[in-house]
């Protein structure tokens, strides 16, 4: 797993060691509930508010008042 700020500071792409998702995008909202069982994992997490999951790779977006200091531990236990 690989971590990479984006221009955005609230949004991180998540690189994964395998192509998990395929060809096919996935948006995820707070309150949405994913069959995958990480994007269902990382969706209830506090600070977390939306997810974009395609091929190898998620993007979090986070709340705005929400810390990656606190967050990105949280998330990565969930990988």
């Amino acid at each position: 797993m690989q971590v990479d700020y984006t221009p955005n500071p609230n949004a991180v792409k998540i690189t994964l060691a395998e192509n998990r998702f395929g060809a096919k995008s996935t948006s995820v909202r707070k309150g949405d509930t994913p069959e995958d069982q990480l994007l269902a994992a990382l969706i209830t997490l506090d600070g977390v508010d939306n997810l974009f999951a395609y091929g190898d790779f998620v993007t979090v977006t986070k709340e705005e008042t929400a810390d990656w200091n606190a967050l990105l531990p949280t998330i990565e236990s969930r990988m």
